[in-house]
């Protein structure tokens, strides 16, 4: 009789089992239906971009990188031209009445509002040269900095001899992006050789001392967007007059020095730039400024031959010379 009301007792607590871990079933399913439901929902709510009433050509390059961000996206971009001063109220206000978790910055001015949104709305930039001491420590963001590892591999794809590259910088501005070249620069096989300078007059006394050192064919020097260290009409001449007459090789992020003499350039590809700022607004990545990926190369044919290299021109959006 005891064993019968023992077997009964477990045949009981066996059901009681059954339906337990068929709800803790269902409740999983339904928690993850409703996770799942969430994630679409939000990966395809509106996403606002603010950018600020400029002339052509940055204008243009603003729309492109609207286009880019309709593009990275499922759902409706609704637009916000800032005008004049910025008032918190009224930002709010746009926000919400839109339903906007996600606001993207475009351009420097736009990127001065970005303390007055709500805390709640997730607010990333772009369309500027962006750095993480300069800027808000709470900020997604996308620099107009190319990134260095593809910088390099464009490098080693032009010129395969080069083992070292030289760099003049300014910590205010590129001291971030030193860090991440030099991991780029181990995994491409090179030797990065950084130059720290405080201000113009140390940078063009630090080129002039590079350049009378460098070796051709071996080093390659770098020209970073510097404001600090690299100006348009008294030290870029100096670098490719002695480039030019040393056989040098020269590589920069502003494909306008690519027209006027080095090696190659690499430069925003603006509708990229706004898919990769669409994907970080969706994204749950931690604040910070991450270097460009979604870049355009240009190459100088004549430079090229001066320093008798064969490149591949197909790998290459714009030449110099212009056929």
């Amino acid at each position: 009789m005891k064993r019968k009301c023992f077997a009964g007792m477990a045949n009981e607590s066996t059901r009681v089992l059954d339906k337990c871990r068929l709800l803790f079933i269902l409740i999983a399913l339904f928690l993850a239906t409703r996770a799942i439901v969430t994630f679409a929902a939000e990966e395809s709510g509106p996403i606002g971009v603010i950018y600020p009433e400029v002339d052509e050509p940055y204008l243009g390059i603003f729309l492109q990188m609207i286009d880019g961000i309709k593009e990275g996206t499922r759902g409706e971009v609704v637009t916000y031209r800032l005008t004049g001063g910025a008032d918190a109220n009224a930002l709010n206000a746009w926000a919400h009445d839109r339903s906007l978790k996600r606001i993207i910055l475009l351009g420097r001015q736009s990127i001065k509002v970005a303390r007055l949104f709500d805390p709640s709305i997730r607010v990333v930039a772009g369309g500027a040269l962006i750095t993480p001491a300069a800027d808000m420590p709470t900020l997604g963001a996308v620099s107009l900095a190319p990134d260095p590892e593809l910088l390099f591999k464009t490098l080693k794809r032009s010129a395969p001899s080069v083992e070292r590259v030289i760099v003049i910088y300014s910590p205010t501005q590129n001291r971030w992006l030193m860090e991440l070249a030099r991991e780029s620069a181990k995994r491409q096989g090179l030797e990065l050789i950084t130059h720290e300078v405080k201000d113009l007059r140390a940078a063009v006394l630090e080129y002039q001392d590079v350049l009378a050192k460098m070796q051709s064919k071996r080093d390659a020097l770098w020209l970073p967007l510097d404001a600090n260290t690299l100006n348009e009409e008294l030290v870029l001449p100096l670098i490719l007059k002695e480039a030019w007459e040393k056989s040098l090789l020269v590589f920069s992020c502003n494909i306008s020095h690519a027209k006027k003499g080095v090696l190659f350039s690499l430069y925003p590809d603006n509708q990229g730039w706004g898919r990769e700022l669409a994907r970080l607004a969706y994204s749950a990545k931690p604040p910070g400024v991450s270097p460009l990926k979604a870049l355009r190369s240009a190459i100088n044919l004549r430079t090229a031959s001066h320093l008798g290299l064969t490149v591949d021109q197909t790998q290459f959006n714009t030449m110099f010379p212009e056929p």
